[in-house]
């Protein structure tokens, strides 16, 4: 798969994602803050490439705002708690040093309603 149609996919993963919090009343008055997790070192995943033409494509939208992190460790943090969207755009073969609480984070962010 090219590099532009990997975008492409991305992009319309992430549009769908946030489009959900467009329809609410909240959504006029704040923008959908976006964590874009990506990083970890991959021959196949040129991530170096990919995230900021991923962040600048989404930031053309002035209603979202987009932080990006370089290490996917932040899954495990409460930082993920901060945002409306979390948008994983990293591939990695080893676990996550902190996995569980990753997993325990995710379950959670979404429970309360994020996407």
């Amino acid at each position: 798969m090219g590099i532009q149609r990997l975008l492409l996919c991305v992009a319309v993963v992430a549009v769908a994602a946030i489009g959900a919090f467009f329809s609410s009343p909240a959504a006029a008055e704040e923008p959908v803050k976006v964590l874009l997790v990506t990083g970890v070192d991959y021959p196949g995943h040129k991530w170096q490439e990919t995230a900021p033409a991923v962040e600048a494509l989404l930031e053309k939208d002035p209603r979202i705002v987009v932080d990006r992190v370089d290490d996917p460790e932040v899954l495990g943090t409460d930082r993920i708690f901060e945002y409306d969207v979390l948008l994983l755009h990293f591939k990695n073969y080893d676990p996550l040093k902190n996995i569980e609480q990753a997993k325990t984070n995710l379950r959670k962010f979404v429970e309360q309603g994020g996407a």
